[in-house]
């Protein structure tokens, strides 16, 4: 990010030294340095956005250079959690990732979903993933799943 502050400040000076000096160079050093710190810019804003995969990756507990306990327990929830970066995901990005989650995954998901966004649409896709509730006949309301009073609510992601 500094380099490209600096190729903007470098872009201005230039410019000013350009259209007061009626020297056209300078201009078009200004130019160069301008686009060159839009794609430096661009280059940051896209490392920044990259999209998590459905299970962070278990280090090995015999390795010897597996990296220390998470710090704090926003990286400790995340890591326990079984799709990483969950918050940031569309409801079309959650969708797929989800047949690959086992039972107590999905239900732990559910719950993740239902006090945070609510959107109708993982619900649904959950509790059809993980069948009717225990004791309830498939084609029988979904009275005995808890939290379904949330599932009506309109998707938002």
């Amino acid at each position: 990010m500094p380099i490209a502050i600096a190729l903007v400040l470098i872009g201005i000076i230039t410019l000013a030294v350009g259209v007061f000096s009626a020297a056209v160079g300078w201009v078009y050093v200004s130019i160069g340095a301008t686009a060159l710190a839009g794609v430096v810019l661009f280059v940051v804003h896209q490392s920044g956005h990259r999209r998590p995969s459905a299970a962070p990756p278990a280090a090995d507990a015999g390795d010897a250079g597996a990296a220390p306990a998470a710090a704090s327990d926003d990286v400790a929830a995340d890591v326990a959690f079984p799709i990483a970066g969950y918050e940031e995901l569309r409801v079309t990005e959650v969708l797929p990732l989800l047949a690959s989650l086992d039972a107590a995954a999905l239900a732990e998901v559910r719950r993740r979903e239902t006090q945070t966004k609510g959107r109708a649409t993982v619900l649904a896709r959950i509790d059809e993933l993980l069948g009717p509730p225990a004791g309830l006949p498939a084609d029988a309301p979904d009275a005995g799943r808890p939290d379904t009073a949330d599932a009506g609510r309109p998707d938002t992601g």
